[in-house]
């Protein structure tokens, strides 16, 4: 057991030392005490000398600043070390940081989200970047999609009644199979080839008369349409010019009649350069308007 036992200093003060062992004889001396005994010792304050070596274990102690603590690592498992604010950016690698937490207003930087949770979605922002491949989506509604100018097909259209699709250009269509089904309303517009309207009149054209322009220069003339009316009846005939019975197309007409020729084949003459030419039966009125054409 410890022992205490008093001295007196050089200025007659009496002090007391601990001793740990000894009887105090001469060969078991007192042997003074070199550690702070079990239990609450004040000992002021302490300075610690710089190394490295353990302190122990630091205990609960709310409210107390130890100061700047560097931490080495954190033990696996809950652990709630408050909050924590990182002073330079994280280092690159693989390793996980845990959920983000609803942050409003924050900016964490560029994203890549690799997968979206069953039920979730996410509002896109205007722009021009594209979003990659849209996968099968039955049923779900993209809105309204604007398609860049391009010869790539976008497949085949589906039935869409009362749907306008705009104006199509439909450049080959199958043939159509035999049978009796209406295919709608027809219309015969004829051919539209440009020509020389020409109107001619005359009291007697028993003698062939021209109706119709030269042709250019060494091409043919062609009769597109004819219409022809009289107030006497006759035999009126056309023919090419200068040769009589040549390519005639001819017609018996009653008084006050009258014809319209537009042949489904247009007529052309045989010669280079002939005009085509009427000679009527008989005297009388006779009014022909003709539309003709050159070709080679």
């Amino acid at each position: 057991m410890p022992t205490t036992i008093q001295v007196k200093d050089a200025g007659g003060t009496t002090i007391y030392l601990q001793v740990a062992s000894g009887a105090g004889s001469s060969g078991d001396p007192y042997v003074l005490q070199d550690s702070i005994p079990t239990g609450t010792n004040s000992i002021g304050t302490i300075g610690l000398d710089t190394g490295s070596n353990a302190v122990g274990k630091l205990a609960a102690n709310s409210g107390v600043d130890i100061g700047d603590v560097d931490i080495l690592s954190i033990a696996a498992g809950d652990n709630n070390i408050g909050n924590v604010d990182i002073a330079s950016a994280l280092p690159a690698g693989t390793n996980a940081i845990g959920k983000l937490a609803a942050n409003t207003g924050v900016d964490i930087g560029d994203v890549d989200v690799t997968s979206i949770a069953a039920g979730q979605t996410i509002g896109l922002e205007a722009g021009s970047a594209a979003i990659g491949k849209l996968a099968a989506n039955s049923g779900v509604d993209i809105g309204d999609v604007t398609l860049t100018a391009g010869s790539a097909s976008i497949g085949t259209l589906g039935a869409n009644s009362g749907v306008d699709i705009g104006d199509v250009d439909v450049t080959s269509l199958p043939a159509l199979a035999a049978g009796t089904a209406a295919i709608g309303a027809t219309k015969d517009n004829g051919p539209e080839t440009a020509g020389t309207f020409t109107y001619t009149t005359s009291a007697d054209m028993t003698s062939a008369a021209d109706i119709g322009p030269a042709p250019s220069g060494g091409e043919k003339s062609v009769l597109l349409q004819a219409v022809i009316s009289t107030d006497t009846a006759m035999q009126y005939t056309i023919q090419m010019e200068t040769t009589a019975g040549a390519e005639r197309q001819s017609w018996y007409l009653p008084a006050s009649g009258s014809v319209i020729f537009v042949p489904r084949h247009p007529v052309k003459v045989g010669t280079a350069d002939k005009k085509w030419q009427g000679i009527a039966s008989v005297a009388g009125n006779v009014a022909i308007s003709t539309v003709t054409t050159s070709e080679a």
